[in-house]
Parts: C-alpha cells; sequence; structure tokens
C-alpha cells in the first residue's frame, strides 16, 4: 500500500466528555483533503457513531482510552484508526442492512447506527490486534 502523504496519531479519554475534542482533532487532520464541507459532515457523523459506541460499551463503566490515527494518501483518500482496548467487538459483524422505511414496529433492536456508519464511508476494516480492537474507516474522493 502506498504510504501516506500525512499521519498524525492522538490519545484522547473514553469518556463523553472527550467527544468533540476527538471529532474537532480529526477532522483538523483532514479538512485539507479535497473532501467538501458536506462530505467532511458526513465522515464526521460516521466517526462520531463509531466513538459514542467505544466510549458507552468498550469499557464497562471502567477508564480507558481511545488511540485515534489520521491518514492521508496520494490517491485522495483518508483513513482513519480507531484503536480501543476495551472488550472484543467486531462492529461489521453486527450491523446488518435496515430498511429504515419499514414500520418502526416491523425494525429490528439496535445496529441503525453501525448501518449508517456503513452508508457513510467507503469502507470499513476491523481486526482484533493482542487485546486491541482497531477500527478502521476509509473515503475516497
Amino acid at each position: 500500500m502506498t504510504e501516506p502523504i500525512q499521519s498524525a496519531n492522538s490519545t484522547f479519554s473514553a469518556n463523553i466528555s472527550s467527544l468533540r475534542p476527538m471529532l474537532a482533532w480529526i477532522i483538523s487532520q483532514i479538512e485539507e483533503s479535497p473532501f467538501d464541507q458536506a462530505e467532511l459532515r458526513r465522515i464526521e457523523v460516521a466517526l462520531e457513531e463509531a466513538l459514542v459506541n467505544i466510549i458507552h460499551y468498550a469499557y464497562l463503566d471502567q477508564e480507558g482510552e481511545i488511540e485515534i490515527t489520521c491518514n492521508y494518501f496520494p490517491e485522495d483518500q483518508i483513513e482513519i484508526i480507531i484503536k480501543d482496548y476495551g472488550i472484543p467487538f467486531n462492529p461489521l459483524e453486527n450491523g446488518q442492512k435496515i430498511d429504515r422505511m419499514a414500520p418502526i414496529e416491523e425494525r429490528t433492536v439496535g445496529g441503525l447506527g453501525i448501518s449508517f456508519m456503513k452508508e457513510l464511508m467507503d469502507k470499513m476494516e476491523y481486526s482484533r490486534e493482542g487485546d486491541a480492537n482497531i477500527l478502521t474507516l476509509k473515503k475516497y474522493c
């Protein structure tokens, strides 16, 4: 794979008060990409969903951290890697395609946010490496 032309990483506490600073930091890393403001907002929504899930579920009410890496590639691709050391969870196995037009009574509980993330991003990958969950979100220009 081609090396990124820009790469940055940062670590944040896995709590809800860190959500806005995490999102602001990520957007500051990718705002120079060719994406327009509407596309950056869609990326931000997908990231917010991923981060909120980690904050609420990864550490089971214990202290934890979220490591974020932002890569920008010369072929106009951004890649955001989100790593946590919480309980194992592969969101790609759990986010089925949801018919948002179906009556509410016919919908299954949960999974809407993950389904939404898949629609907003071009590619998502998950791996468990040692005790780390690694979620990679990619968007192409």
